[in-house]
């Protein structure tokens, strides 16, 4: 299956690596089912930067851990209540289990 970016979701790679290149943060901002999850880890895959991803429901980071395994970024590691495992590439992270987050 061929993974590919809509015209609106090129565009904000474009402009997050634009970002990316002055050594700011970038700031994705899509209406809801437009794909920022898909966005996210596409501007990602590449980037030699370990990536912390959160959200505050398991069922969200089981979505963005296949849309990271979807665009080749890994390997992934999971950070919530009843996991503790740092990954070398991405670490989905439940964001009230934050407070106990080692220093990366």
């Amino acid at each position: 299956m061929t993974v590919q970016l809509r015209p609106y979701q090129q565009e904000a790679v474009k402009e997050l690596e634009k970002s990316y290149q002055k050594g700011d943060r970038g700031l994705l901002a899509l209406p809801t089912g437009a794909g920022k999850t898909f966005t996210a880890a596409w501007f990602l895959k590449d980037k030699p930067e370990t990536v912390v991803w959160v959200a505050h429901l398991k069922e969200l980071l089981y979505q963005a851990e296949e849309t990271f395994k979807r665009v080749g970024r890994g390997p992934i590691g999971w950070w919530t209540a009843d996991k503790k495992c740092i990954g070398d590439g991405v670490t989905l992270a439940q964001i009230q289990s934050c407070r106990e987050f080692p220093p990366l």
